[in-house]
């Protein structure tokens, strides 16, 4: 039988050795030895998929609630026209897993009353147009707005202003509720949504009411003076 292996892979925000990636290549495909300590063993394999599978990144594999540490270790390169290797400390982009953080801040704010799940858009946006007034903050967070995938490129930067005017002026895929869309805007919306209930940037209000309260000091946003030398 083939074994899959999970491991805890650092892969933005900006956060280092944390997040979940799931990789499904056997672990029999390279030439381990039996003998040798799984701390041993999941270095030899992730030497292995890094050489044969271009695994580029670090990996923090542990037990015993983190108390044991099986493997903390960097793989491959992280820029293939200077062949830097990656460092442990190195901090990399998590990309979609963003969307934990801008959950997490809602829901803190639904933990203090400031909104529910069941708020509308219009509740929060008066302007908003009558297509998408009644969508709820629980369907945004559910992909369940019908609002479309994307409304730009990752490298795209706005200014709130600009954000909200594109976003406002965005045309539903379907009916809210409807159905499952994954969606990158609908996210966007929510991080409109704390700026304007609580009168703070949403990098501010992450770094208030998690990043600073779990002790994440490596994480962060594209910009941190404080994190440039780990890019």
């Amino acid at each position: 039988m083939k074994k899959t292996l999970f491991l805890l892979i650092g892969l933005s925000l900006l956060l280092s050795s944390s997040f979940v990636f799931f990789t499904t290549i056997p672990l029999n495909t390279p030439d381990i030895n039996k003998s040798d300590s799984l701390s041993n063993k999941l270095d030899s394999y992730l030497s292995f998929i890094g050489k044969a599978k271009g695994f580029n990144g670090t990996v923090l594999v542990s037990k015993n609630q983190g108390k044991d540490i099986l493997v903390n270790e960097a793989f491959g390169i992280t820029n293939d026209s200077t062949g830097r290797k990656f460092q442990k400390n190195d901090i990399q982009a998590i990309g979609s897993i963003t969307k934990t953080f801008t959950a997490g801040a809602i829901f803190k704010l639904v933990e203090e009353g400031t909104i529910s799940l069941d708020t509308q858009l219009k509740d929060v946006f008066p302007d908003i147009d009558q297509q998408k007034k009644f969508i709820t903050i629980k369907q945004l967070v559910n992909h369940l707005s019908g609002l479309p995938s994307d409304f730009g490129l990752d490298t795209d930067t706005f200014s709130k202003k600009k954000l909200k005017k594109i976003l406002f002026n965005t045309d539903l895929e379907q009916n809210p509720g409807e159905g499952y869309i994954y969606s990158n805007t609908g996210y966007a919306f929510l991080a409109l949504v704390i700026e304007e209930v609580t009168n703070k940037s949403y990098f501010d209000y992450v770094n208030e009411v998690i990043l600073e309260r779990l002790g994440l000091d490596n994480t962060g946003f594209f910009g941190d003076a404080s994190l440039r030398d780990h890019l």
